[in-house]
């Protein structure tokens, strides 16, 4: 089952969320960071290859070649969140469970907002 796009209006609201990046430093830091997250009791938002560390409340994907690369790494129990540019037909190759999408914009010169069910801004990367 798909839905349109996720509304983050109220997800988690008034909770600690810890987003965690899947960059080259991450295992260096993994007892670091399940210290951090255990002791602030916070959901968590991973990106991408983020499962050799922990097994994120949401993991979000917004990249199509790291999804090709790395998308049967997810675990059971996280809530998968897409963004646009991984169509149907890629999130087939290695899921087919429920999921979510994420709408947004990543234009120099946007401000950051969030208006309309879309995140708009300028973003390094997720």
């Amino acid at each position: 089952m798909v839905y349109d796009c996720m509304d983050f209006s109220d997800i988690e609201k008034g909770k600690n969320i810890i987003i965690v990046g899947s960059g080259g430093t991450l295992s260096i830091y993994k007892d670091n960071i399940l210290s951090f997250i255990k002791k602030s009791k916070a959901s968590t938002i991973g990106i991408n290859r983020v499962t050799g560390v922990i097994a994120p409340t949401y993991h979000l994907w917004t990249n199509r070649k790291r999804w090709d690369n790395h998308g049967s790494c997810i675990k059971k129990g996280s809530k998968i969140i897409f963004g646009p540019s991984i169509t149907d037909k890629h999130i087939k190759k290695h899921y087919r469970g429920n999921y979510d999408r994420l709408d947004f914009v990543d234009k120099k010169g946007i401000p950051f907002e969030y208006k309309n069910d879309q995140i708009r801004g300028h973003f390094r990367t997720a």
